[in-house]
């Protein structure tokens, strides 16, 4: 039941630019066909081989992954982070608090500093858009909650196994 996933699983720039296969914004040259992407009535993604390249190295970066309940992590979807909700956790011990109404997510804050630099780095390594809201937000847990040894010693195996580093984590990070 439970899964290992990365917190920004199936976002994607191009996420709805799929087609119909066949059709008149069918793949043509430079462009692949997922096949893994095939869904219902023939529809198909079709990226242009560079932004391919590009969401695999999102999809598997490092500095993005980390272990998540399965059901938790695709509960929360896409919806946006919020400091306070009402109500109690649906899972457990797990002490995520989704609002499906408002489509809020609060998460504890032992992992608030974590998000949020791991989004701020996927924002500005992937140039992925934040609106002002959760850049506020995120630039307050990163200053508030500061990494762990732990979070300091992941950056700096990711970034000998990748090549490069979180600057987010390494800036505040005692090496």
């Amino acid at each position: 039941r439970s899964r290992v996933e990365g917190f920004f699983r199936g976002v994607s720039p191009y996420a709805a630019g799929g087609h119909r296969s066949g059709g008149a914004g069918a793949p043509g040259a430079g462009h692949r066909t997922s096949g893994s992407n095939a869904g219902a009535k023939g529809l198909r993604l079709s990226l242009p081989y560079a932004v391919e390249a590009c969401f695999k190295g999102m999809e598997g970066d490092l500095h993005n992954l980390f272990p998540a309940i399965g059901e938790v992590n695709g509960d929360r979807s896409n919806f946006k982070f919020s400091e306070k909700l009402r109500g109690t956790s649906s899972y457990g011990k797990c002490e995520v608090i989704i609002d499906r109404k408002r489509q809020r997510a609060m998460i504890p804050d032992r992992a608030k500093g974590q998000v949020a630099r791991a989004y701020l780095y996927m924002s500005n390594r992937y140039h992925i858009p934040l609106d002002n809201e959760h850049i506020n937000l995120f630039n307050q847990w990163n200053k508030k909650f500061k990494p762990t040894y732990n979070e300091c010693l992941y950056n700096k195996l990711a970034t000998k196994a990748q090549g490069n580093d979180n600057p987010f984590v390494t800036k505040a990070c005692k090496y």
